[in-house]
């Protein structure tokens, strides 16, 4: 019987090709509309040659009545990026030469990858009217249902980086003491305040970030620091960073679900400091970090509802400033 599977004609390099770019597509438009809850529609590219594989459009998360679309390139194979797997974190190195094609357009365009060898699927973004290619890619670029968060922040951050433009804090001449009283109260107003940033939704603040804030370790003048800021924060978090970057990531498994923890550090570089005692104004830089804790399913492709059990949470830890030279 075995003899019947056996294919009588054999493809050539190029019919093979399209024969797995075909599948790819296909691939990918099933996990793209599973994991961000989205809707993927076939490009006509033999019509009006626009080269692009999918449209996905995506639902943003915590803004209602708004999506973003997304012209989806698939790729797949050890011809565009290098899987590389180490002290247990699987990360892809994209080999830019590959990418050169879709610079300097007048849209953003979403890449998908796939590696046979991992089955995994990862994404990256290039930004419209972009120079070159980032190359280097962690395991947050995945494709899981947590990318539906990523992909809009990274497209909140390409669109828009107010950098706290306008916004200014006094340096008040009081005790130690009292600065600490003044802003224990500000931050337990924070507590039960409702700030929701561009880039990461809903941010809470808990008993961890004033125990960052006044830990012992800490000299009192960073704590004071800190202060500060505490009466300017709900306005600063909601605007857009000048810069922001994933300080560190850590991954587990428990039971049916992995865990993600991230840790963002968010920079304003447009904010100025006031001193009250002589009047000068000072240019800042103000950092703010967060903590994202998020989960999902680990057999999330399973059944129809496995990728909406979500839980993701964002943590205010820690704010300070540091004067412009």
């Amino acid at each position: 019987m075995k003899n019947l599977f056996k294919p009588r004609v054999k493809l050539t390099t190029l019919e093979q090709n399209k024969s797995n770019g075909k599948s790819a597509e296909r691939y990918f438009a099933a996990n793209l509309t599973i994991s961000l809850d989205a809707r993927v529609f076939w490009a006509t590219r033999t019509e009006d040659d626009s080269k692009v594989d999918l449209v996905t459009v995506i639902s943003h998360p915590w803004v209602n009545n708004h999506v973003d679309v997304l012209f989806t390139q698939i790729k797949s194979g050890p011809s565009f990026a290098e899987p590389i797997r180490s002290t247990g974190e699987l990360r892809f190195v994209v080999k830019k030469e590959k990418f050169k094609h879709l610079l300097n357009r007048n849209h953003n365009t979403l890449i998908c990858w796939s590696h046979v060898e991992f089955d995994e699927p990862f994404w990256f973004i290039i930004k419209a009217n972009a120079k070159y290619c980032r190359v280097n890619y962690t395991e947050i670029h995945k494709l899981t249902p947590l990318s539906r968060f990523d992909i809009i922040r990274v497209l909140t951050a390409f669109n828009n980086t107010n950098g706290g433009k306008g916004l200014t804090f006094k340096i008040k001449e009081e005790t130690f003491l009292d600065k600490r009283k003044n802003a224990k109260a500000l931050y337990k107003n924070l507590m039960s305040a409702k700030v929701e940033n561009p880039l990461f939704g809903a941010i809470e603040f808990s008993r961890l970030g004033w125990r960052h804030i006044t830990r012992t370790k800490r000299l009192n003048k960073y704590k004071i620091n800190s202060f500060d800021l505490l009466s300017l924060i709900n306005k600063i978090l909601v605007r857009t960073p000048s810069i922001h970057i994933c300080y560190s990531q850590q991954y587990e498994v428990v039971e049916e679900n992995r865990y993600r923890v991230c840790e963002y550090i968010l920079t304003y570089n447009d904010l100025q400091a006031i001193k009250e005692d002589s009047g000068a104004i000072k240019p800042v830089n103000v950092y703010i970090k967060l903590l994202e804790f998020s989960s999902y399913r680990i057999d999330w492709r399973a059944a129809p509802n496995f990728s909406s059990l979500v839980n993701r949470r964002v943590v205010f830890k820690s704010i300070y400033y540091k004067e412009k030279k």
